[in-house]
């Protein structure tokens, strides 16, 4: 074997190795930003005005349309616009691929859902009322994937799923 085809061995051996660590680093990247993702997530949850809105959300009866929900909310509206703009703006972060589908799934797929079962038809009519279809868009897109993901998966809750679960030791 020639000197030169040893260093062509080499150097094939040098670009290899540069792809395998490039792609591990990139890996590396991406479950940081996953990471990272998720602490933004679970920040959102800790304000108390979110977690205000998430109360009212869960008390609140279906089927109400635009003026029975304020009347029903009352003077807590605030924190209800606080859980829309919340929901508004994942559902966008979402959509440009900045915030992972399945971690927004892990978080919140039930307010979300939930919140367009019981708020849609307000969303709806202030559209209308506005003239406005972009009121509440993101909320919806969102809430449609989370539905359509449940659909596909049939992933079992957490807590039938992982029963079982015990941290890892070491």
């Amino acid at each position: 074997m020639s000197f030169e085809n040893i260093l062509q061995i080499i150097e094939i051996i040098a670009v290899a190795t540069g792809v395998v660590f490039a792609l591990y680093q990139l890996r590396q990247y991406h479950n940081r930003r996953n990471r990272d993702s998720a602490l933004i997530l679970l920040h959102s949850l800790q304000t108390p005005e979110f977690s205000h809105g998430m109360g009212l959300l869960f008390e609140l009866p279906e089927g109400l349309n635009k003026a029975e929900l304020k009347e029903h909310i009352g003077d807590d509206m605030r924190y209800f616009n606080v859980l829309f703009a919340t929901f508004e703006s994942i559902g966008i972060l979402v959509h440009r691929n900045d915030l992972d589908l399945d971690l927004v799934h892990g978080f919140f797929s039930g307010p979300i859902t939930l919140c367009w079962r019981k708020c849609g038809s307000y969303f709806e009519e202030l559209r209308i009322d506005t003239n406005q279809e972009s009121i509440g868009e993101w909320i919806q897109w969102l809430a449609e994937r989370l539905s359509d993901l449940e659909l596909k998966s049939k992933k079992l809750p957490a807590y039938v799923a992982y029963k079982d679960w015990e941290p890892p030791k070491g």
